[in-house]
């Protein structure tokens, strides 16, 4: 099941149609998926939409200790207020952080020149976190924390593509079902010459009436009128298709028919475990959730003393009062700090704390909810289903009385008005028909949408390759 609605795999079976004008000849036929593909490409709001995954390339960056070696310099000159004898002090310093550990690295050298001493002393030492960070946990947890939110913004962005994609699509019917309406007017009203000419000859003869004939071209008409109708709202619609796929206002483009996949009568199920086990937005929630309780724990080590072991070796090469000193040595120690009454990391952990909270409880609403969203929406497709098969029927049937309606017009057994309320019960049912294909095709489109199959698991955002 998973196989047969990968992403706009839909969109490329096409159905075949008769219901084109002959626009279609000098125009260019854009399908639903050349549309989406272009949208894809051109639509700013789809770029503004892709280009939130940029935020994987720096977010994690912006937050976690930098792990860059630091060199420092410093120099001071004294210069004496009772006397003339200067001090010259140099320090140099190299700090290299080892994250993943919670270990500095830390090399120095200092140069303290004065009148009767010089002293040089080079050290290398480390420092290990011991309590807040121990070993680096707690920038390993936030490390984790990170990659996780990295996850799920992957996720969002995949879902807000999803329903924007859901929106052009559409978009998209709205302007094929005016065009489908609009062949079908053209079709009703070409119907309404022929029979027009028909009675005007059958005038002529003596078997109509004058009245017969304005009747029909009243019909006539009523044909034009809403072809122009249309052809406004074709013009209106299509607006907002070339701005996606921007292109010059104007352009010689009609839809392409209906693809079949999305007027198919079977194959849609999907089951509700696969679909509660794979949802795009229930794995999102739920990292959401794991993200925000390693963030309590990463608030909660902020709040600790910092305490850290010092080892370390040095070597002492200085002049003392014309002595010289000759000195390594090895040190061990460590330096504490401790924060008293940080009202604001209390106040970071408590936020922390209640964030997981919601992420949780938004969790098991959606859990709650999903259930619910695709059951109704699996009925709503096959509703959508049965109500094209009423309106094919419908349609059908009020063609042949329209026949035989005419057969007995042309027999004088019936008014002309007997057979133009035929004709316009035809064309009704013709326009419901469409309408209810097009009413399909959207349920099918928010079907996919809602069961995550709208667009391409692979790299989240991406369509599936046209076959």
């Amino acid at each position: 099941m998973k196989n047969r609605f990968v992403t706009l795999m839909l969109i490329i079976m096409i159905c075949p149609s008769t219901m084109f004008s002959q626009e279609v000849k000098t125009s260019k036929e854009l399908s639903l998926f050349e549309f989406l593909e272009q949208a894809r490409s051109h639509d700013p709001q789809v770029e503004s939409v892709l280009q939130q995954t940029m935020q994987v390339n720096f977010l994690k960056k912006t937050i976690m200790p930098d792990q860059s070696l630091v060199f420092q310099v410093s120099n001071q000159y004294g210069f004496g207020i009772d006397d003339t004898r200067k001090t010259e002090t140099w320090e140099f310093s190299a700090t290299q952080p080892i994250v993943s550990s919670g270990t500095n690295v830390v090399a120095s050298h200092r140069i303290n020149k004065q009148v009767d001493r010089k002293e040089k002393v080079s050290s290398i030492s480390l420092e290990q976190s011991l309590y807040r960070n121990a070993f680096g946990k707690r920038d390993r947890n936030l490390s984790k924390r990170l990659d996780i939110e990295n996850e799920v913004l992957l996720l969002q962005t995949a879902e807000a593509y999803e329903d924007y994609i859901a929106v052009l699509a559409t978009s998209y019917l709205n302007w094929n079902l005016l065009h489908l309406q609009h062949t079908a007017t053209l079709a009703l009203k070409n119907e309404s010459e022929k029979l027009l000419a028909s009675i005007q000859r059958r005038q002529r003869m003596g078997t109509a009436l004058a009245i017969d004939v304005e009747k029909i071209e009243l019909e006539k008409l009523g044909f034009e009128e809403n072809e122009l109708t249309l052809n406004k709202q074709i013009i209106q619609e299509r607006q907002s298709i070339e701005q996606a796929i921007l292109m010059e206002p104007g352009s010689k483009i009609v839809p392409g028919p209906l693809p079949k996949t999305l007027l198919a009568m079977d194959g849609h199920e999907m089951e509700y475990a696969f679909l509660r086990e794979h949802s795009r937005t229930r794995k999102a929630l739920t990292l959401s959730q794991e993200a925000g309780q390693l963030n309590v724990v990463v608030k909660e080590s902020d709040m600790r003393p910092d305490l850290n072991a010092i080892l370390g070796f040095s070597y002492d090469d200085s002049t003392r009062f014309t002595t010289s000193t000759d000195r390594q040595q090895l040190f061990v120690g460590f330096n504490l700090s401790v924060p008293l009454g940080n009202q604001k990391k209390k106040g970071q952990t408590m936020q922390a704390s209640y964030q997981e909270i919601e992420a949780s409880i938004a969790k098991r609403r959606f859990e709650k909810n999903l259930d619910i969203a695709y059951r109704n929406q699996l009925e709503q497709v096959k509703q959508a289903h049965m109500a094209v098969e009423v309106g094919l029927k419908k349609w059908n049937l009020s063609t042949a009385i329209e026949g035989k309606e005419r057969k007995r017009y042309e027999q004088g057994r019936i008014d002309v008005q007997t057979l133009i309320n035929a004709r316009q019960a035809q064309s009704q049912h013709q326009f419901s028909y469409l309408s209810l294909q097009i009413e399909l095709a959207k349920t099918m489109i928010e079907w996919l949408r809602v069961t995550d199959q709208l667009v391409a698991s692979q790299d989240q955002i991406l369509l599936h390759e046209k076959n």
